[in-house]
């Protein structure tokens, strides 16, 4: 049987800096290599800036950003290229670009951050290293399929004292004194009212919203 793809479709090309494998019509002319050949560059690693070409982090900068365009969404660009972020967080957020848009990511981990928040032991009014891991965990449990979380809406955040940060990302509201039992359940992880993170549910306004706990402020 023929392929229906022509010969310059199916030819790929290895991507100069996170080796990607990319098709040579849509890759980028990234300058030439020592024996004058051309050196390619996949789509991610194209848009950075020469300066961060050259960054330990690059191959990952340019992976993500194969799957989070600055086009679709800024304020990944802004998000990948922290200095803070290491190669093992990197290759984390890597596995779910690849699945879930960048507004969808973050709808999801700030809904595990309020659970957090909510049941856990870490009290920390932000998204932390653990609620990635724990995103993370329950995504590949449900196979990376579509998760359509339900966005967080500002009257949420209100009644646990939180705000949204210019990523998109939970944090800590103005101080106040009851900062560290707003929204929180007394029951804490003895509570009855907690599923298993192995369902989207757990994205959704019903369960943020779910009646039986004991909230204490």
């Amino acid at each position: 049987m023929s392929s229906s793809h022509s010969p310059t479709e199916a030819l790929r090309v290895q991507c100069h800096i996170c080796q990607a494998s990319v098709a040579a019509t849509g890759s980028r002319f990234g300058g030439f290599n020592d024996d004058n050949t051309h050196r390619h560059l996949c789509y991610g690693c194209s848009v950075l800036p020469p300066a961060d070409q050259q960054h330990p982090m690059a191959p990952y900068w340019g992976a993500i950003l194969n799957h989070w365009r600055p086009g679709t969404d800024s304020r990944a660009w802004n998000f990948v290229r922290d200095r803070r972020h290491g190669a093992q967080f990197l290759a984390l957020v890597h596995e779910l670009a690849k699945n879930y848009p960048y507004a969808d990511t973050v709808t999801m981990v700030n809904s595990v951050a309020m659970e957090r928040i909510r049941h856990g032991r870490d009290k920390r009014r932000e998204v932390i290293p653990e609620d990635w891991a724990c995103l993370l965990k329950v995504c590949q449990h449900l196979g990376f399929e579509p998760a359509y979380p339900h966005e967080v809406l500002r009257p949420e955040l209100e009644k646990m004292n939180l705000r949204e940060n210019g990523l998109g990302f939970v944090e800590a509201g103005e101080p106040r004194e009851d900062d560290d039992v707003k929204g929180v359940c007394s029951n804490g992880r003895t509570c009855h009212n907690i599923l298993p993170y192995t369902d989207r549910v757990v994205f959704t306004w019903s369960y943020r919203h779910r009646r039986g706990c004991n909230i204490i402020a």
